[in-house]
């Protein structure tokens, strides 16, 4: 007893905090820590744009702070005067980084036995009773998934079958993808794209040693189904999307028309896609436990983030409008606020567990009631929102629930976003030059599927094309051409590529030989371009086109934010639709699409790269008719439409 009384008088006297908090800026954090705890908690900057979420009822402080350290990866240093200073570890980003290495090389591992699987059940070459049999076996599938559709049966609806796997495209893409270097492919970048071919142009890799009698078992299957071709010349591309890879199969004529495709994962998307929705990876059944309200502010920023197609009810507007002002201040509210990190706090609270950690700035805000799970977006159940949600709590043997979004986003920048969004306000929408400069900032091939994305579509007229969103790799093409470059090309200059940038052509290959940005994308970019880039110029078009905004009289000019076209009221006219005949109150806009137009040699091969924006100057007074220039375009329109009907009536 003596030996156990020190402890138990130390356990005592430990810390403890009692604090809740949906995701806030660190420094923020730390200061509600800091009173909470007595003790001095601050961050070094570098961490200063990350968030943290917490739910703490008599948690000692100890436990907090080693477990949000461990969530951000980062560590507490000791520092004069008693402080505790959040910094970042090194290390312990690496261990996330090989563990993500080595789920992701799991995946892939699992994909390959899978292809070895099937194709241990299938007969060493096909015959022409095998292909009977796949064809009957096919035909039983399209029928059961009829059925299933027609049943609405969600547990078997999406659930595929063998057939599509016993064709000679297939065999033949899964027996060469077995050859091929591991290490190669798992080595592949995030959209990188990479092609094997029969007779390689130095662009691409020749097939692996084993595979000619492959090719030549393929060319004799696929003549029991296609006996009157003859196929010159196999090529795979393999493409890595994400955390996954995919193998495109194709087989030529002479001319190069393709005869044959195929398409396999080389991941364990196979796998699950065979099995019925409750079987698959991260299904979680429907909750016993009752639902908990989300708080009013949240509420209202899930309705107004929420696209019109997932979200109907007649209040999007007026959340829209109630919302506005937080929106265009992310300093002040932190965008991550409202959605999941709200919702695990309230799960945490439910089931009375202490939580801390942190939340990505990927907050799906558009779709966040679209599909059935989150169907409840406003009542959530607890049990599915830690259901849903498993691969972000880093495992714990205390009971706390530490949060580490798996999928990790960009950081960006709460006060160079709300200045990006105080000169939207200012000219009247996201220009081109802003675009890409934001996009810029992001580690991210493609980042824009963060809160900013979602932010736009409900303050301004939509980045790109009429709310179609922005693409983060011609933004960031966009700015690694450089603004110099960029403002003699808007003064019709021609520009050699040898005199970009080195990231810049990094870029442009890029566009050409991973995304396959050429104007004829049917050609294979390593066959028309062998030898790689050699040079090229690069010119640019400005098109501007009238775009409008209209509101009835009673509505929020503010909310003006759909865009309409001259085209489109003439269609509608044509049809006898009243659609915009009760707009009553208008702003005229102009719509720009920039087109840079490379010729990349050798061959003057043309690729053609489009970004839009759409500019509604705030000085512009709004209008009760429409001027007469824009009645012209209407009635030009309206008269085409009538000329060109569309073969449906719509």
């Amino acid at each position: 007893m003596p030996m156990l009384l020190p402890l138990m008088l130390l356990f005592q006297q430990q810390t403890t905090v009692t604090a809740t908090f949906a995701p806030t800026p660190v420094p923020r954090a730390l200061e509600i820590l800091s009173r909470a705890s007595g003790m001095k908690l601050d961050n070094v900057p570098a961490l200063a744009d990350e968030v943290v979420l917490a739910r703490l009822k008599n948690a000692p402080i100890d436990t907090a702070l080693n477990h949000l350290a461990e969530a951000m990866c980062a560590k507490w240093v000791d520092r004069p005067g008693g402080i505790r200073r959040l910094t970042p570890d090194p290390a312990a980003e690496r261990r996330i980084e090989q563990a993500k290495e080595a789920a992701r090389e799991k995946d892939f591992v699992e994909g390959l036995r899978y292809i070895k699987k099937r194709l241990s059940e299938e007969p060493q070459e096909l015959d022409a009773d095998a292909v009977k049999a796949t064809a009957k076996k096919k035909e039983a599938e399209v029928k059961r998934n009829e059925l299933s559709q027609a049943a609405r049966d969600l547990e078997h609806m999406f659930q595929s079958g063998n057939a599509g796997e016993e064709t000679a495209g297939w065999r033949a893409a899964g027996q060469i993808a077995l050859l091929i270097d591991p290490k190669v492919l798992l080595a592949m970048p995030d959209a990188a794209r990479e092609v094997w071919a029969e007779n390689p142009t130095p662009m691409q890799h020749p097939f692996p040693d084993g595979s000619d009698p492959i090719l030549a078992r393929y060319r004799r299957e696929l003549s029991l189904t296609k006996p009157d071709v003859t196929v010159a010349r196999v090529r795979i591309a393999v493409e890595r999307e994400g955390s996954g890879l995919w193998v495109r199969f194709g087989a030529f004529d002479a001319t190069g028309q393709p005869l044959d495709r195929e398409l396999l994962p080389l991941y364990s998307f196979s796998v699950w896609t065979k099995l019925p929705q409750s079987m698959r990876p991260g299904y979680v059944p429907p909750g016993t436990d009752a639902p908990v309200q989300v708080p009013e502010a949240a509420k209202e920023a899930r309705i107004a983030l929420a696209s019109p197609m997932s979200y109907r009810k007649p209040d999007l507007s007026a959340m829209i409008q109630k919302c506005r002002a937080r929106f265009l201040d992310p300093v002040k509210f932190e965008p991550t606020q409202w959605h999941l990190g709200e919702d695990f706090v309230l799960a945490a609270e439910a089931t009375d567990k202490n939580l801390i950690g942190s939340v990505s700035d990927s907050i799906n805000g558009k779709f966040y009631f679209a599909g059935s799970r989150n169907a409840n977006a406003l009542t959530p159940k607890p049990s599915e929102i830690l259901g849903r949600h498993k691969a972000d709590l880093m495992p714990t043997n205390d009971g706390w629930l530490v949060v580490r979004s798996s999928e990790w986003r960009y950081r960006s920048s709460r006060s160079r976003a709300k200045a990006l969004l105080d000169e939207g306000v200012r000219v009247g929408g996201i220009t081109v030059d802003a675009a890409a400069a934001w996009v810029s900032e992001s580690t991210e091939d493609n980042p824009v599927y963060d809160w900013m994305w979602d932010y736009l579509q409900v303050l301004f007229s939509g980045p790109g094309s009429f709310n179609s969103g922005w693409d983060g790799k011609s933004l960031k093409l966009w700015a690694s051409l450089g603004q110099d470059n960029i403002n003699a090309l808007r003064h019709g200059a021609t520009i050699q590529l040898w005199t970009l940038s080195p990231d810049a052509q990094a870029k442009i290959a890029r566009a050409v030989y991973w995304y396959k940005w050429l104007d004829d994308n049917s050609v294979e970019p390593t066959d028309k371009l062998p030898t790689g880039i050699s040079d090229g110029t690069l010119t640019m078009t400005v098109t501007e086109s009238t775009v409008m905004h209209g509101c009835s009289a009673k509505d929020d000019p503010n909310l003006m934010i759909n865009t309409i076209t001259p085209e489109n009221i003439g269609a509608s006219q044509a049809l006898g639709q009243a659609t915009f005949r009760d707009i009553e109150r208008w702003q005229i806009g102009v719509h720009r699409v920039y087109d840079l137009h490379f010729t990349i040699n050798p061959g003057k091969t043309p690729m053609t790269v489009s970004l839009e924006e759409s500019i509604f100057d705030p000085n512009s007074p709004t209008l009760s008719e429409l001027p007469a220039s824009v009645l012209t375009e209407i009635e030009k329109a309206k008269q085409y439409a009538i000329a060109h009907p569309h073969p449906t009536g719509g």
